[in-house]
């Protein structure tokens, strides 16, 4: 690899973007100025984790608050499909062009096909602690928001039942820090848009520091080369033949050391190839999917453990709050000028 000067040009894009986070029980506000959320199809891949050579477990609870046993699993990596859009939202994978989707075709039980992640450019105001209210004097900033479809669905119903995102700040309330849990509400005014002042300060910063895709895209999953991604998938699938094998063991199986004979991924490389370069088609039925809570940058850098998102309430009606105290609200067209 090359040297590089200790410059700002030498600066990753995608390890300076800021991230909307919340800490639990966090309350905030936000706006969503782009009006049209970038995506990627990714895949999330996993593997339990081991203590000593032994699967571990960890407790949960159900929402109910009942406690059971499940898997704790370890990130491994986010790559971005490489399938194809239309084939992807027909029929979940696209062994053909994927070799993740690929090996989920082959091993459904231990790859899952990929899922929507979302990229929004938002402005978070700087609130008043323990509030929603924007704090004085008026200040805040630009952060992606990624979400996933759950999310989406819920912020296409706000936008059905109050008109644009521009128009109205969303209230935020942070259910679970560690896998971003939030109820969301509808506010029946945007403050950016109340008053010269706020406009000005939001419209520039927007001007400015906006995401471009390419920055959006990095904040979905990563672009995986091929011998990185087989050493991925290769590593799942020993992992659950693994615990496999070891719980086949652990219940006396007689059969256990040549159970897995079969499940080998000696040749999973060569596998994938072939698959890849067969004539099969992509309209066979897809394994089963299981949407996840959007994982953090933070839990993937500790190989922490995911699992799927808890019921979030539909948007709630919209608040009745206060006007602003100065100016008058802006209109849709107007909104649009500025920031288009």
């Amino acid at each position: 690899m090359p040297r590089a000067d200790l410059t700002p040009e030498n600066v990753l894009a995608n390890t300076k973007t800021p991230k909307l986070r919340w800490e639990q029980g966090e309350k905030g506000r936000i706006v969503a100025l782009a009006q049209q959320p970038y995506f990627e199809w990714v895949h999330r891949l996993e593997k339990q984790q081991l203590a000593g050579g032994e699967p571990v477990f960890e407790t949960k609870k159900t929402r109910k608050e009942e406690e059971y046993e499940a898997p704790k699993m370890e990130w491994v990596s986010s790559p971005i499909c490489s399938g194809d859009n239309e084939v992807l939202q027909k029929s979940g994978i696209d062994p053909d062009n994927c070799k993740v989707c690929a090996a989920s075709r082959t091993h459904p039980e231990d790859i899952r096909g990929p899922q929507r992640r979302w990229a929004l450019t938002v402005f978070q105001y700087n609130c008043a602690p323990g509030s929603n209210k924007p704090a004085v004097p008026f200040s805040g900033k630009l952060v992606v928001w990624n979400f996933n479809d759950k999310k989406f669905n819920e912020l296409v119903d706000i936008v059905e039942d109050f008109g644009p995102l521009r128009e109205h700040d969303i209230s935020i309330v942070c259910t679970n820090g560690q896998y971003q849990n939030v109820e969301m509400q509808a506010l029946p005014n945007a403050i950016w848009a109340q008053d010269e002042a706020s406009k000005t300060f939001v419209t520039t910063m927007w001007k400015e520091q906006q995401f471009s895709d390419s920055v959006l895209r990095d904040t979905c999953g990563r672009t995986v080369e091929d011998r990185f991604l087989v050493e991925d998938i290769e590593g799942v699938i020993a992992r659950a033949d693994h615990v496999r094998k070891f719980e086949a063991m652990k219940s006396g199986n007689p059969q256990a050391d040549t159970l897995l004979e079969s499940a080998g991924t000696a040749d999973v490389a060569s596998a994938l190839d072939d698959l890849l370069g067969s004539a099969g088609s992509s309209d066979a039925e897809p394994p089963p999917s299981v949407e996840l809570e959007e994982p953090s940058t933070q839990e993937e850098e500790a190989s922490a453990s995911s699992e799927a998102e808890a019921s979030s309430p539909a948007p709630s009606p919209v608040v009745e709050e206060p006007p602003a105290p100065t100016g008058e609200k802006i209109s849709v067209a107007s909104l649009d000028d500025l920031l288009d």
